[in-house]
């Protein structure tokens, strides 16, 4: 949300978290505001950059296969997941 905060030209997200509440009609508006803004990418870029550090830092860690395959698997399913 803050991505979207810094990069939707149309404010349209600001507006909708400055309410008091939000309402399930703008659900939509802010996702397409958050989408149109490049937000979904920037998420996404940031988890695959943030997975590949922590590949490398398990690199430098003695544990057993299993763990270290498991922990990979969390990490690229988090960057591939659909939202």
């Amino acid at each position: 949300v803050v991505h979207g905060f810094e990069h939707d030209p149309s404010g349209a997200v600001r507006a909708a978290y400055e309410q008091d509440a939000i309402s399930e009609a703008d659900v939509p508006v802010i996702v397409g505001a958050l989408e149109r803004a490049g937000t979904p990418e920037f998420v996404r870029d940031q988890a695959a950059r943030l997975t590949a550090d922590a590949d490398r830092i398990l690199a430098d860690f003695e544990l057993p296969e299993p763990a270290r395959t498991a922990l990979r698997a969390i990490g690229a399913y988090l960057v591939e997941r659909d939202n």
